[in-house]
């Protein structure tokens, strides 16, 4: 089974790093292309192609000057370890992963990103921003999907077919990221778990405690219910950004560090207080929820 993962904007290059382990990413030809085409963008150009600031725009127009060939670990930072937006943050590998786990996630992990493709997690980047939305037009196309085209799912396609498990890829990435990939083209069935969070109203003994230790007890007697009643909801489930981050991530460590190799254990997990809903679920699409 392979998991696959969005990157994220917020980055580190300054922490101590917890393993020595590191390769290079495969798609480096391509990246090296679009670096070439970035670097002939004024900052303004930069700015509105991909809505970011004036400052921010200046600060990525250097760190694609800057971008050079071979990366090092003097120069680069794995993947994994350097992204460390709210699904990272979840994931925790610097102080969750030993080095079994670090080699398990280079077999079952894979990170998209607009400069780079498809990412290992040991794979060393340096500094970039380039959403994959993001309006470059390339010779290849008007944007980074028809830049991409098909070699993502290509090599996603190669990678599932030696990842250990089930012949199925785990989609943790957001739509703007996973639209890159082409379905049909993959040999193996596609999961898209969906994390939602809802609202149960407190009962009258609720009304009068306030520990934290009683709160806990109530999510974790909302959990084990099938379903609450509709008597005991103020707001039905749903999507919430930054919880939906976090969960996602969650799921990619819990699944890498437990070995998760087949599609019907996936409903075992209950990380971040999150469990899965049988009536809300399919195969294809599991619903966890979250009852506060």
């Amino acid at each position: 089974m392979l998991i696959v993962v969005s990157p994220a904007k917020a980055l580190d290059f300054s922490s101590p790093l917890p393993t020595k382990k590191h390769s290079q990413p495969r798609m480096l030809e391509d990246t090296t292309h679009l670096v070439e085409v970035l670097r002939r963008k004024q900052p303004h150009e930069l700015a509105a192609m991909m809505n970011i600031s004036s400052k921010l725009a200046e600060l990525n127009r250097q760190r694609f000057a800057d971008w050079s060939l071979p990366l090092t670990p003097q120069t680069a930072r794995p993947a994994l370890l350097a992204f460390t937006g709210d699904a990272y943050q979840a994931i925790d590998a610097s102080n969750t992963f030993d080095q079994r786990d670090y080699t398990h996630a280079q077999k079952t992990l894979r990170i998209l990103s607009g400069l780079y493709g498809v990412l290992r997690p040991l794979d060393l980047i340096q500094p970039y921003r380039l959403e994959m939305n993001s309006r470059l037009s390339t010779q290849q196309g008007r944007n980074l999907y028809e830049f991409w085209g098909e070699r993502i799912t290509r090599l996603l396609e190669t990678d599932l077919q030696s990842a250990p498990g089930a012949k199925a890829i785990l989609n943790l990435a957001s739509k703007q990221y996973f639209q890159v990939v082409q379905p049909a083209k993959i040999g193996g069935r596609i999961i898209t778990p969906a994390f939602l969070d809802g609202k149960l109203r407190s009962s009258p003994t609720a009304k009068t405690t306030k520990t934290a230790s009683d709160q806990t007890d109530r999510l974790e007697k909302a959990a084990e219910m099938p379903s609450p009643t509709a008597e005991m909801i103020i707001k039905e489930p749903r999507t919430i950004g930054f919880h939906a981050k976090r969960a996602r991530g969650a799921m990619a460590a819990w699944m890498i560090r437990n070995r998760i190799k087949t599609i019907n254990k996936i409903s075992e997990f209950n990380g971040l207080g999150y469990s899965y809903d049988t009536k809300r679920s399919t195969t294809l699409n599991p619903v966890f929820v979250r009852w506060q």
